[in-house]
Order: structure tokens, then sequence, then C-alpha cells
């Protein structure tokens, strides 16, 4: 065989290796930028979750016991959501203006309120914050509401209370929900009597995240946990009510579905 020819093969066999190698590596280190940005998004997913919470606990400490879901006019009519009425408890400072708002008797929709519909809150609105798009200002986090559930509407529910027990401390408050069409001033939440029995649908306006194949939950303790898509809506659903969550154990349940 003719040396050049030999010599030319071995040299080709050689960069083919080298290159070989460097698209192995720069693979993997793509791979670990990846998942190294989506423990981050996760991160600070249950970061916020953990917020909100948070900062439920710090109005029941003013008011003994958690805000209602829905404010309602003296006529009836719904005019915002817990979110707006929550605000004195985060700290945007520069939100309150005396002669444009807030106005927390009023309608969400109201004339006076239209400066704080030009704000986005990055508690309640994880990456819907820029202007002039579709789903500016939209939240990503619904409570749980209905019969049983720590925002009945029939009743006052006392979070220290709640969570003097280990057992109720495990009910679920807040979820998730990466398409709500919900203004986060507005009000909206998940009913337990009417809500979509889903999690992660395509449409992603049942419960669903805004990281890839899973999402957050808040409980009443503080804990916020991401859960994996596959998590059973049925297991999930034993949460949702105090008297559920006493009768069921959290790390039993929902453990084996949880991402850390």
């Amino acid at each position: 065989m003719n040396k050049r020819f030999q010599f030319s093969l071995s040299a080709l066999l050689l960069v083919v290796t080298l290159a070989a190698g460097v698209c192995a590596a720069g693979t993997y280190v793509y791979r670990e930028i990846v998942l190294a940005r989506a423990a981050a998004v996760r991160a600070s997913t249950k970061v916020k979750l953990n917020q909100v919470v948070t900062m439920l606990g710090l109005y029941n400490d003013n008011a003994q016991h958690l805000p209602k879901s829905t404010v309602f006019n003296a006529l009836g009519e719904p005019t915002s959501s817990w979110r707006f009425i929550s605000l004195p408890y985060i700290e945007q400072q520069d939100m309150d203006h005396p002669e444009n708002g807030p106005f927390y008797d009023q309608s969400w929709a109201s004339p006076g309120n239209k400066l704080m519909r030009g704000w986005a809150i990055p508690f309640f609105c994880f990456d819907n914050v820029t202007p002039n798009t579709p789903t500016f200002g939209h939240t990503h986090v619904f409570a749980i509401t209905g019969p049983g559930t720590a925002f009945d509407s029939r009743i006052r529910t006392d979070l220290k209370k709640l969570n003097s027990d280990p057992a109720t401390g495990d009910t679920i408050l807040v979820l998730e929900v990466r398409n709500s069409k919900t203004h986060w001033i507005q009000p909206g939440d998940f009913d337990i009597r009417t809500m979509p029995h889903t999690i992660n649908d395509p449409a992603g306006e049942g419960i669903s995240g805004t990281c890839p194949g899973c999402f957050c939950v808040g409980f009443a303790d503080t804990e916020a946990w991401m859960l994996r898509n596959d998590t059973p809506f049925d297991k999930l659903a034993l949460f949702f009510t105090t008297d559920s969550a006493r009768k069921h154990d959290r790390e039993v349940e929902l453990g084996p579905y949880r991402v850390k």
C-alpha cells in the first residue's frame, strides 16, 4: 500500500476520532447546561409558590384568617381576587399611588384600577410580564376553592390553626396554571366542583406547570413541591380539603411523584 495513502488514512481516522470526541463532549456539556437551567427554573418556581403562601400567612397574621378567594361588592357582584387584596403584604411600595389606586373597594376592571391592570407581579405572573402581549399580567397561581378547602367561602379559615395540626398543614392552598386567561387582580381560581381533572393538558388551562414535565403546588405549611406530570389527579385531590388531608400522608401519596 502506498505510504502516503496509509498516512492520509491514519490522519483521517485521527481527525474523525477527535471530532467524535469533541461532539460527545459538546453534547454532554450542552445536556448539563439544559439540565442545570431546568433545575434553576424549577427552584425559582418553588420559591415563588413559597412566597405566595408566606404572603397569605402575613395576611392571616393581620386578619386572623385567610382572605376570601373572591371579593364581592354590596350587590353581590364579584369585583377582585385574593391576589389583589393581598397586595399590601407584598413589598411593592412603588405600586401604592394615593390618586391612582389600588382601590380595593372597586372592581378590578374599573377605571380607578386601570393603573393596577398595567402591572404584572412576579409573585403571580411568572413570565407573563411583557407589556402589549395577550397574556400580560395573567396569573400563574390559582387557589384551591370550594367546600371543605382552606378557601371555603362559607367560613373564615385561620391558617395558624390549620398548621397547628401537621396533617392539615398538608392542605394544598395554591397551584400552578400555565394558561389561566385571568389577570392577577381578576377573580378566578380552581373550584374543586368544576375544575378540570387534568394535569398539564396541552392547552394549559387546568393544573399545569410553567416548567417542562412538572407543576408546582403550595401547601398550607409553606412547603412548595414540584410534582411530575404523571401524578394522578385523584391522589392530588386528596389534599384539596382539610378533612381529606388529615386522613392521608403527603409523603406516601405524593412523595413518589416529587421532583427535587
